[in-house]
């Protein structure tokens, strides 16, 4: 039983990401409360999902011997976010470099903790959870996020794509895939769906004291981000031990350049300094790994991965970006149905006929 809770709060721990602390704010000051709902229950539903669609550790393996190029680079992408997000927060008008040391320190005091074993993990995630109940306990209330008028048919646009990227995208992530092979059992992953629905509770609580710099939900963001690269920085450095360090430099050095990033923020950026880079990140996670796990991974039948393919998936990818950007910081959320609309059609027609 004990086991099993550690192991739930660990998914917890390694999936409040800088996604779950923060965009669910953005989605409320666009769309009102609607937006937060959005965004939490294809979040919560769709990560507590796989531990019941991949049910044995067996075909979690075979996943992850199947697709490990795949996973590391998303654990890649994941560390390098969670450092942006750190030096964006502690970056100010005067000083930004305060913030990409604060960035970099983390990265740093990740890499460190990534050398202990794989049992500290479920009792870390203990503490870390614990600082972020304390947190939202001191905080107390949550403000009120009010009525937003006129947007509901850009909500209804926006939906399947937060949809797409969170019921996707853990089959990629190597820390849920550890979780399903440590634990005693599956329902560590309905555990992780209260306890993650809590920690969307406390975003929404420190709505209007984040970009102060306010020391408590500080700690909160930081521990929780600490927790999500030291995570991912352990599973890219034990998994095939015959060739462990590239994945390991290429997520510290993109830790780095993602925490030098802020040095290109324009303080004068409105509404939040940052913002626009912080939006663009979720392309990884609102359309590169989400697309590659329906196409390569499933459900149904999929692609071979053949060089062809990947170029074609490739080709597939660049063309659908430039909607995201037009979607995401353009506004036109209208045209973020177009690339999830293509993949879907790619899936039944192509896919179908040609996949093994």
């Amino acid at each position: 039983m004990l086991a099993t809770v550690g192991w739930g709060l660990y998914c917890t721990c390694s999936w409040t990401w800088c996604i779950a602390m923060y965009l669910p704010l953005i989605l409320q000051r666009h769309f009102g409360w609607t937006g937060v709902l959005i965004f939490a229950l294809p979040n919560i539903i769709g990560c507590a999902a796989f531990g019941y669609v991949l049910a044995s550790r067996r075909a979690s393996g075979s996943l992850v011997k199947r697709h490990r190029t795949a996973m590391r680079l998303f654990s890649i992408a994941a560390v390098g976010y969670q450092a942006y997000f750190v030096s964006l927060l502690f970056a100010n008008d005067a000083v930004l470099g305060y913030g990409v040391l604060a960035g970099a320190g983390l990265v740093g005091a990740g890499l460190l903790l990534s050398f202990l074993p794989v049992g500290f993990f479920p009792w870390f995630a203990v503490v870390v959870y614990a600082v972020s109940l304390a947190t939202l306990a001191h905080l107390g209330w949550i403000p009120d996020g009010g009525a937003v008028a006129g947007r509901e048919q850009g909500l209804a646009l926006l939906w399947p794509v937060i949809a797409f990227g969170f019921v996707f995208c853990p089959y990629l992530d190597l820390t849920f895939h550890r979780a399903l092979a440590e634990s005693p059992s599956r329902h560590a992953f309905g555990l992780f769906g209260i306890a993650f629905a809590v920690m969307l509770v406390l975003t929404c609580a420190y709505r209007d004291r984040l970009w102060v710099v306010a020391f408590v939900p500080a700690v909160h963001i930081v521990t929780q981000c600490l927790f999500t690269i030291a995570a991912h920085l352990r599973e890219l450095r034990i998994r095939d031990r015959a060739e462990p360090r590239w994945p390991v430099i290429a997520a510290v050095l993109g830790g780095l350049v993602a925490a030098g990033a802020v040095l290109a923020v324009d303080p004068s950026e409105s509404p939040v300094p940052g913002e626009a880079i912080y939006l663009r990140f979720l392309v990884f996670f609102g359309l590169l790994f989400p697309a590659y796990v329906l196409i390569f991974i499933g459900p149904g039948r999929t692609l071979a991965r053949s060089v062809r393919n990947h170029v074609v998936f490739a080709t597939a990818m660049l063309l659908a970006m430039p909607f995201y950007e037009l979607g995401f910081i353009g506004g036109r959320t209208w045209l973020l149905v177009f690339p999830i609309a293509g993949l879907l059609a790619w899936k039944i027609v192509v896919v179908r006929k040609r996949g093994v």
